[in-house]
């Protein structure tokens, strides 16, 4: 994988500005502080984890939710209001097929891949994935690029 310098902080602010109609029409807020933080990465797989991450993260929320975006010094954090999930599905989110809420359809929610895919760009960089949640309050992703190069 082709990777050069990428602005984490650029790349995130792209996402919130992609998303803004989406969450508009949740009726979901979406707000985003992002600070420079260039890396060595591909822009278009980086792009692609952190749109799912907060797609997910607006899909979470129930009208009048909140999302936030942040970025600073190769740290990102996308949080939540939304329903949060329990210890044992935080433990199954990155694995292929497996969803959170089994009612969704395929139709409705996607295959099931996304966070596994997710999982495998932040390999491909060197960065840890971490996830905290909280059923009723919500969920916080923590991806460090830290302790990449």
């Amino acid at each position: 994988i082709e990777k050069s310098d990428t602005d984490l902080g650029e790349i995130l602010s792209d996402i919130a500005k992609k998303l803004t109609l989406r969450a508009e029409k949740a009726e979901v807020e979406i707000f985003c502080e992002a600070e420079p933080s260039v890396i060595k990465g591909n822009e278009t797989l980086l792009s692609m984890l952190f749109y799912n991450l907060a797609e997910n993260a607006i899909k979470a929320c129930s009208k009048g939710g909140i999302v936030k975006l942040y970025c600073s010094n190769g740290r990102i954090v996308i949080s939540d209001n939304g329903k949060g999930m329990t210890n044992e599905q935080l433990i199954h989110i990155t694995e292929p097929f497996y969803r959170t809420d089994k009612s969704r359809s395929r139709a409705e929610g996607g295959a099931g891949l996304g966070l596994a895919l997710c999982k495998q760009i932040v390999q491909t960089h060197n960065a840890e994935m971490k996830f905290e949640s909280e059923i009723g309050k919500g969920t916080k992703v923590f991806v460090d690029f830290t302790t990449q190069q």
